[in-house]
């Protein structure tokens, strides 16, 4: 790991915003400008860029020599060679100095009352509570049908048999993170996604809980592009990484996956992409549908949409 840019005027930060950065100029500045905007005052912000080949490192650089002035440690570190997501996340958890860090994706965004109100809440509560987590708007470029929340439900670890339901932008205690051994950077997780839900499931075993905050906070973008679109949710992805979780949490994770993952097509034209877009959109603006989809007894429901995907996309 090296350094590329390091600016600090004060090392006691109580919070540091971790971003891990890998081919995202197209929506970087916007993820780092929703740190700018926050209430909190005292930021520490570090960009960990997983060797991009797109010019997002050179934007990020620029963006912090305009942005110094703003935040108590700014920091762009860079991986010696492209590691994964998890690898990437690890580096920046280690690079931190403040006590509690908020993960943010690349193309994300947060709402300016996100680190304020998450970190009153994770320094009220009780020394078994690993991370605070808060209520996710859905959204997109397209915007056809809105947005939708999604982070809905209740800490419960029964409901991880099922899936992943919480997004990894969260709040963590850095201590939390360093006593169950960061996140899993092996080449499963590392490379094809869920290094959340893992860590989740280390939590569990660790005895540590997280806190839902009810209120909308931070902003998903789902985009084309994203990992979990074209790498994650891959049939023959989810499955291993379905099947490593097994293996690694059997008394949490059942060996059969609960649902099929049907990715919408992203290589089409710009009328399919935006059609897809829409019915996704309808269908996370519903909840009940969600909650439906996400059901391992909603099988029949299942193979209607499968059927109406592979009828209107072609695919055999």
């Amino acid at each position: 790991m090296k350094i590329v840019f390091c600016a600090e005027r004060d090392t006691n930060s109580k919070l540091a915003v971790l971003v891990s950065l890998y081919n995202y100029e197209k929506y970087i500045c916007e993820a780092l400008d929703s740190v700018a905007k926050q209430t909190l005052s005292d930021i520490e912000l570090i960009v960990c860029n997983d060797c991009s080949t797109d010019n997002s490192a050179a934007v990020v650089l620029e963006w912090m020599q305009r942005h110094r002035q703003r935040f108590s440690r700014l920091a762009l570190i860079e991986n010696d060679s492209n590691s994964g997501l998890a690898a990437t996340r690890n580096a920046s958890v280690a690079f931190a100095v403040a006590p509690y860090v908020f993960i943010l994706d690349a193309d994300n965004m947060m709402y300016p009352a996100c680190l304020e109100r998450s970190l009153e809440i994770l320094e009220e509560a009780a020394s078994d509570v690993a991370f605070v987590y808060a209520q996710r708007e859905m959204f997109n470029d397209v915007d056809i049908f809105g947005s939708s929340l999604e982070n809905l439900e209740d800490w419960d670890p029964q409901l991880f048999s099922r899936g992943n339901y919480i997004d990894a932008m969260v709040l963590h205690k850095k201590s939390a993170i360093d006593a169950v051994g960061g996140y899993a950077a092996d080449d499963c997780f590392g490379r094809l996604g869920w290094e959340d839900f893992e860590l989740w499931l280390k939590y569990i075993r660790a005895g540590f809980y997280g806190v839902k905050i009810n209120q909308p906070l931070i902003r998903y973008r789902y985009h084309e592009a994203s990992m979990l679109r074209v790498t994650t949710n891959v049939s023959q992805n989810s499955h291993k990484l379905w099947q490593r979780l097994h293996v690694l949490y059997p008394e949490i994770i059942p060996e059969q996956i609960p649902y099929e993952p049907v990715p919408l097509p992203a290589g089409r034209s710009g009328g399919m992409i935006k059609y897809f877009y829409g019915l996704e959109g309808y269908i996370r603006s519903k909840p009940w549908l969600l909650r439906l989809a996400r059901t391992p007894f909603a099988v029949p429901a299942k193979k209607v949409f499968r059927k109406l995907y592979h009828a209107l996309s072609g695919k055999d």
